[in-house]
């Protein structure tokens, strides 16, 4: 069962897209943006936003996940996340 999300892990959601879709424009907009800053600037730039990314989407997996774990009925909480 899937917990409710929370405001955190709503905020962690939101960011987690908002830095896949900033990749993707940039990956995109490679070639535009390395007439304007230079090749080296450019690459670092994409390196930084595809590290954040990742480092970002993997905390929110594993806070999802952690959450969900402790929502489940099996651990002896009702629907309401109160103790059975």
């Amino acid at each position: 069962m899937a917990a409710p999300e929370t405001a955190s892990l709503r905020r962690l959601r939101i960011a987690v897209i908002a830095l896949a879709a900033t990749t993707a424009i940039g990956i995109v907009a490679i070639g535009p943006i390395i007439s304007f800053v230079g090749r080296a600037v450019a690459g670092g730039s994409l390196a930084a936003l595809i590290a954040s990314y990742l480092m970002a989407g993997a905390v929110y997996v594993v806070r999802k996940a952690q959450t969900d774990d402790r929502w489940s009925p099996d651990r002896g909480f009702d629907g309401e996340g109160e103790a059975a």
